[in-house]
């Protein structure tokens, strides 16, 4: 699995643009193509955006299917940014003050920007000076409203997508890479179409670092399995909420690693460089635990 990381973690580690993301798709169709896995790419245009989907195996028929984002967010100008597996209100909550700072910066450099090319700063700084800093705030103002994708994604989220892709070989076992999954759950609402009310999903989120690992799910869904492995999981049982990954399907789990702080779950330094921490031991250690899990749940179920 360290091949998988280096690839996706560094190789094809930034996916945020649309090519990007195309790229990612035609490398990793490639790799299927070679080994002879059958895969599937769904397509769904959604107001300004084609969501992409790729699923790999017996996506109608699994019983369990494994599900993760592959797309990486955008990078924060907030310091110390958060994410919020459990929480979307907060993570709105840090978008919007990412917005609204880009926003204040981008006033002021405009504000600069005219009194500078109105000559009522020359007298300070001299023209050719004055000249300099003009050019260096329409730099700065283009590149606070360029998207500018984050460089470094373990967590968010390379990892999973690579825990995902370590278990292709598996032809028991279903995998759906969703587009719009990081900061939205655009792509996870696609997936729910195809999902019936017998299969179950097991959504992996940020699983690269952090002290905590977390099994999340419906209260009618076993997952005895992960609660009792030596890898320490913290269970909760998640609401019927439909606005979240888990509330979109009738049996899902989300497992995810991060800390508890004020009896919020939390994952730090995502959307930022600081963005590059792994424990590839623990997750050698759970993909054999989701391997188990899919071993002992995924039997085909036979179309009527």
């Amino acid at each position: 699995m360290k091949d998988l990381m280096m690839l996706y973690g560094v190789t094809l580690g930034i996916r945020n643009t649309v090519k990007q993301k195309l790229f990612f798709l035609e490398e990793t169709i490639e790799m299927l193509k070679k080994r002879k896995i059958e895969y599937k790419v769904v397509s769904k245009k959604v107001m300004n955006k084609k969501i992409n989907n790729l699923y790999i195996g017996n996506i109608n028929n699994a019983k369990t299917i494994i599900a993760c984002a592959y797309d990486t967010p955008r990078k924060t100008m907030m310091m110390n940014n958060k994410y919020f597996p459990f929480n979307s209100k907060k993570n709105v909550f840090y978008l919007t003050c990412d917005l609204i700072f880009r926003m204040i910066v981008l006033a002021i450099l405009l504000f600069v920007s005219y009194l500078l090319y109105s000559n009522l700063l020359s007298q300070y700084f001299g023209y050719t000076l004055s000249i300099g800093l003009l050019f260096a705030c329409v730099i700065v103002s283009f590149l606070l409203v360029k998207e500018n994708p984050n460089k470094v994604n373990f967590n968010l989220n390379s990892a999973s997508l690579a825990l995902a892709l370590s278990l292709v070989e598996d032809r028991n076992i279903a995998i759906a890479l969703v587009d719009y999954g990081t900061e939205s759950i655009d792509g996870f609402k696609l997936l729910k179409e195809t999902v019936n009310i017998n299969q179950t999903v097991v959504i992996l989120d940020s699983l690269a670092a952090g002290q905590q690992l977390v099994c999340a799910h419906k209260e009618d869904v076993d997952c005895s399995m992960f609660i009792k492995s030596k890898l320490n999981f913290f269970e909760k049982i998640y609401a019927n909420e439909p606005n979240n990954r888990l509330g979109l399907y009738e049996k899902s789990i989300l497992i995810a690693s991060g800390q508890i702080v004020n009896k919020q779950f939390e994952v730090k330094n995502t959307k930022s460089k600081k963005d590059h921490e792994i424990d590839m031991v623990r997750l050698e250690k759970l993909r054999n635990l989701l391997e188990h899990y899919v071993g002992g749940n995924n039997e085909i179920i036979v179309s009527k």
